[in-house]
């Protein structure tokens, strides 16, 4: 964790994390993640992988926006609540 508060903590763009559930789960429990964004497909699967499986305790996201496309997929932004 040691590293990725030292890039955190460097000038230049946003850290992003692509398809890693492992990874975001890491990194949620030690609350190192300051924006989520979740894209909304409309498909239902009937199974899969839950989106942070292994989150232990709750997490309450405040939504900051919403972006529907054509496609009608949606990009939900989402910033955790600090207690």
């Amino acid at each position: 964790m040691e590293e990725v508060l030292k890039l955190k903590g460097q000038p230049g763009k946003d850290i992003a994390i692509f398809g890693s559930s492992d990874l975001a789960v890491t990194l949620a429990t030690h609350d190192l993640i300051d924006e989520y964004r979740i894209i909304v497909n409309p498909v239902f699967l009937g199974g899969g992988t839950p989106l942070l499986k292994g989150i232990k305790d709750q997490l309450n996201l405040k939504l900051l926006k919403a972006r529907m496309f054509k496609s009608g997929n949606v990009l939900l932004y989402y910033a955790p609540e600090k207690e």
